[in-house]
């Protein structure tokens, strides 16, 4: 308490300042004056003396349980039963529909845009004419004339002809082919970095074909299941969810067979 009377001989305003500041110090007790302002030059010493109070904080802090978050890397995978399933979508059938995609996917890339061009590489070149599509080795014998020519002859099915010959211009192969009646020449294109990188863009070409037709596939059986009636809302959602995530999958899928295939091609270090 001595600091307190030697704080009473400062000037009002010092001794006010001195009292706060001792407040400040001393939360637990409270200054009380009985017959006196603070600011009094007159108060008399008797009139202030502590009084000393018990001072409690109650804090309360609202408490809000955490939702447990979503694994958004991986997601619970929808299930159904065969029973769920029935007379809604048959999955199998779906699922075999992707798998020939991918398969097909694979085959093409492998024949198609390969850096050593053979008369193999043509054989499953899609020709159409009269509202239906051929590959050319059922239209056409394909054979080698000598090491730097392919050579494609069309005699037997002259009217497939210029069909044929439009097919492989819009094959994205890299070649210029040459119709002499009802020929067809191609000379082997040299590997060189410029035939590498065109090789590449144009199985990105035919990957995003591929990827377009996985979409189509999708939305007819998303199209098929919306349509269906007689069963609950939710369970269809949960199907279509599920159809569109196996889409996806699919085209992941492609996208990692096609990464393999540029690392391939533009591996100038193998050869």
């Amino acid at each position: 308490m001595s600091c307190l009377r030697s704080a009473r001989r400062l000037l009002p305003m010092q001794w006010h300042f001195a009292r706060c500041q001792f407040a400040v110090q001393n939360p637990c007790i409270t200054m009380v004056s009985e017959n006196a302002s603070p600011l009094c030059q007159h108060a008399s010493p008797s009139c202030w003396r502590p009084r000393f109070a018990a001072v409690s904080f109650h804090t309360s802090i609202p408490h809000h349980e955490k939702s447990p978050k979503k694994d958004k890397k991986n997601p619970k995978k929808v299930q159904f039963t065969p029973e769920e399933l029935e007379g809604l979508v048959s999955l199998e059938e779906y699922e075999d529909s992707l798998k020939n995609l991918i398969h097909e996917f694979q085959e093409t890339l492998h024949k198609q845009f390969s850096l050593k061009m053979t008369s193999a590489s043509l054989e499953g070149i899609e020709v159409e004419f009269g509202g239906e599509r051929h590959k050319l080795t059922e239209i056409a014998q394909i054979s080698l004339k000598n090491p730097q020519m392919i050579m494609i002859n069309l005699s037997a099915t002259p009217s497939y002809a210029k069909p044929a010959m439009l097919a492989l211009e819009e094959a994205g192969m890299n070649f210029s082919p040459q119709m002499e009646g009802d020929m067809i020449y191609i000379p082997i294109p040299k590997v060189s970095r410029e035939y590498r990188e065109t090789i590449v863009k144009n199985a990105r070409a035919a990957s995003n074909k591929f990827k377009e037709r996985v979409r189509r596939v999708q939305n007819t059986v998303v199209t098929d299941v919306k349509g269906k009636t007689g069963h609950p809302a939710d369970r269809v959602r949960s199907v279509v969810q599920l159809l569109m995530e196996k889409a996806d999958a699919c085209s992941k899928e492609m996208d990692a067979i096609l990464k393999s295939k540029e690392k391939e091609l533009l591996n100038v270090e193998k050869e």
